[in-house]
This record gives structure tokens, C-alpha cells and sequence, in this order.
């Protein structure tokens, strides 16, 4: 056998450390004073309830024809725990229970909400796995007030017994910035409901007709639905005849 596998147990709160393809340093029983290196080549989508942890299946060569089934071996996950990782404050995460969201600030006081995937957790900081990178700017809801457990109970308050397709709808006043595909930018003034700041962001349209004949800075009243973190989508758009940009 010119290659075996270590079958290795990883709790659930280290399942964050692994990944395939991260090397690992292998001591066999057999073999004192031994160092092997290995691979990890699977880690498997079960954990098992009893001891809370998941399997994961490491690649080691044995060519020299050392190592034999039945032998039981101890792993050390360090290399790979090495790795370089991107971290964000705990307090720029945005959830509701199912899905992660942070506000991404896109310059000029504008910000879009960004769906993110997140690993490791620790009391001030989070790893974030997927949906941002080194060096985007993101909102900390201490600086720009944004109370994410506000956003959630809004959320939950407009649900009742309605049929998914009914979201929660907010109207305020703002200004038309301007448009893009599927999108439109807008100024718009404090949302307190969700515990949003007067700012610029981005949103969805549900039709692009909302914009048509629209020139920038043209002051309206709209109505857009909370669809979950990161889905803000414009439903209803009116000018506002007789203000001046600036509400």
C-alpha cells in the first residue's frame, strides 16, 4: 500500500481550523519519534451527535510500507491552522438567524448590504470565509449606529402568518442618486425601524420603470421591502414636487 489514510475525529468548534488540502503533521505509535506528513483529502459533511464531531480523512505516503491498517495514530492540525485568515469586528456582522450580512461602504457616504459566509468565531472578531476581501471597507454598528437586533425584530414583526412573499415594507424620503443595472442608488433619511442612519445606499428595483424619467438629485417618497440581510428591494418610487435636493 503506497498511500494510506488516517481516519482523524475534529470537534465542532475546531471544524473552522480545517480545510481540504491543508497539511497536517501525523505520529503513529509504531514509529516513536516520527513526524509523518499528510494531506487532508476529505472532511466529511456528518457530525455525529453523541461526541459532536465530524470525521476527517488525511492522506499519508507510505511508500517505505510502514504504516498498516489497525494502527492508531494522533494528528496535529497546527500547519493548517496557520494559515492567514480575514477577520472582521463581531460587532460588523449583521444576522438573522439563518444568513450573515455586512454593510459594505462603496464611498461617497453610500453603502451595500453584502451576504457574506462566516467561519471561526471568536468574542470580538469573526473569520470570514466567503463575500468580502482584504481590504473592503465595512460598517462597525458602533460608529454608524446600525442595530442589527432592531433590523431582526422588524423583520420578524412584518412575518405573522403571511405567506413568504409577504415582506416587511418601509417608506421614507430621499433622493434619487442615481441608476444602474438592476439597481438604484439612493439618499434616503433615517430608518428607525431597521435603526438605519440618514445615508446613501444602494438597493434592488422590482421594475426598472421606478426610475424612469428620474434625474439626479430629484427629491421622492418610496417604499422598499426587507427581504432578509443584503435584500432591500424598491417597490414603489414618487417625486416629491416643490423640495429642492436635500430634503
Amino acid at each position: 500500500m503506497s498511500r494510506v489514510w488516517v481516519i482523524a475525529d475534529v470537534f465542532e468548534r475546531d471544524l473552522g481550523r480545517v480545510q481540504v488540502g491543508d497539511r497536517v503533521a501525523v505520529s503513529v505509535g509504531a514509529l516513536p519519534g516520527q513526524r509523518l506528513e499528510g494531506r487532508i483529502g476529505y472532511v466529511y459533511p456528518t457530525l455525529d451527535a453523541g461526541t459532536r464531531s465530524t470525521p476527517v480523512r488525511i492522506e499519508l505516503d507510505n511508500r517505505a510500507g510502514q504504516l498498516r491498517p489497525g494502527m492508531f495514530a494522533t494528528v496535529d492540525f497546527a500547519p493548517g491552522a496557520a494559515r492567514e485568515r480575514l477577520l472582521l469586528p463581531a460587532s460588523a456582522l449583521i444576522e438573522d438567524g439563518e444568513r450573515q450580512v455586512v454593510l459594505r461602504a462603496l464611498g461617497e457616504g453610500r453603502f451595500q448590504p453584502q451576504p457574506v459566509r462566516i467561519g471561526e468565531r471568536g468574542r470580538e472578531q469573526v473569520e470570514v470565509l466567503d463575500g468580502v476581501a482584504e481590504g473592503d471597507r465595512v460598517v462597525v454598528s458602533a460608529n454608524f449606529l446600525i442595530d442589527s437586533e432592531s433590523q431582526l425584530r422588524a423583520a420578524l414583526a412584518g412575518m405573522g402568518d403571511a405567506p413568504p412573499q409577504d415582506y416587511p415594507s418601509h417608506d421614507t424620503r430621499g433622493v434619487f442618486e442615481e441608476a444602474f443595472d438592476g439597481g438604484v442608488s439612493l439618499s434616503h433619511d433615517a430608518i428607525p425601524a431597521l435603526g438605519w442612519p440618514e445615508m446613501t445606499m444602494d438597493f434592488s428595483l422590482a421594475e426598472p420603470a421606478l426610475v424612469e424619467g428620474l434625474a439626479p438629485g430629484t427629491p421622492i417618497r418610496f417604499s422598499f421591502e426587507d427581504r432578509g440581510p443584503g435584500e432591500y428591494v424598491v417597490t414603489r418610487i414618487e417625486r416629491v414636487e416643490g423640495e429642492h435636493a436635500g430634503h
